[in-house]
Parts: C-alpha cells; structure tokens; sequence
C-alpha cells in the first residue's frame, strides 16, 4: 500500500492507518529511537507516541513524505524524552555526544530573531549536506540525524571508529567554515 492509500484511511480516521504505518516504516521508526533512547522501553514507548501524533496531526496535515514525516516526529518525540530523562542525570544514548559535537560549530540561537536564524541557518546546514559526497553525506546523516555511535557508523561503513571520527571531525570544519561564509557565525 502507498502513502496516498494511507493517507486516505487517515482522513477516514480509520485505525487500520496506524497498522499500515507500522508495517511500512515502523523498522525505520524504532531505529531512529534506539539510536536516541537509552532503553527498548522507551524507544518503543517514543514510536507509540509518534503514531499518537500521526493520528492527532493527520488530517489536517498532509506532509509530502508520510516516513519523512515519522522521522521527524519520532526523532523529535524520543529527543523530548531524553531530555526529560537527563535533566537529572546523563543518559547513555548517544544524542547527548552528537549534539555536543554540533554544538561546537552552531551558535546559541535563543535571541529575538530566533525563528529567521533558525530557518536562514538550517536552509545552510541542508544545502551543505546536500553538496557533500555520498559517502560524506551518508556518515553526516548517521551521526548527525539518526544519532548513530561511532561504533555502529564504523560498523556500517567498514571503517576504524577513529576514521569515523576523523572524518567528523573534518566535516564539522567545513561546516563551520560554510557558516562563517555566510555570516551565520
């Protein structure tokens, strides 16, 4: 079945919609969380909630991609969910590093033009994703974006864990050169 197929059952507000859902890109949906949840409890509980949220936000919504859309939202969801989990202690997933190593190149952003830095600055963050070589897109997407280990990117990519951080490490320079450019450093 397709996502128009899907769509249709949604706006139908039939149930059967969220067992498509999960068969389709349910896989897709719990890796993502595991990658930021430190347990399977809670990865599982992130995705029931982002199906939750499919439910609650389609219709009106109609995104143009339903998995891009779980992604987003289920990325979003177990990120909200860690932070809870860490304000009192760290957690052991991996989301913590990830972002702390962006953190390094992208500025604090909590002043008044906030939601136009934001858009101008992600705009920039994308098209410089989108200019990198596949193999350089592919490690910056799963550390990135699917907050991938180190360990498990050396893994998938048949790398040493020290080229895997190397080549970060590179990326992140580029990155920060490409904001600097634009002055959005």
């Amino acid at each position: 079945m397709n996502d128009k197929e899907t769509y249709k059952l949604f706006f139908e507000r039939n149930e059967k919609a969220l067992k498509l859902v999960d068969k389709e890109y349910g896989r897709y949906a719990r890796f993502i969380a595991s990658n930021i949840l430190p347990s399977p409890e809670d990865s599982e509980e992130a995705v029931n909630d982002a199906y939750n949220a499919l439910w609650n936000s389609i219709p009106p919504n109609k995104p143009d991609s339903l998995k891009a859309y779980l992604a987003k939202t289920v990325k979003n969801i177990s990120l909200d969910k860690l932070r809870k989990q860490t304000a009192a202690k760290r957690g052991e997933g991996q989301a913590d590093a990830a972002l702390d190593e962006l953190a390094e190149v992208l500025r604090d952003s909590s002043t008044p033009e906030t939601e136009l830095d934001k858009r101008i600055l992600t705009e920039t963050v994308w098209q410089f994703v989108g200019a990198l070589e596949p193999k350089s897109r592919k490690l910056f997407l799963q550390r990135y974006w699917y907050l991938c280990s180190i360990a498990q990117i050396a893994k998938e990519n048949k790398m040493s864990e020290g080229a895997v951080k190397t080549a970060l490490y590179r990326l992140r320079l580029r990155l920060k050169e490409q904001l600097e450019r634009e002055g959005l450093l």
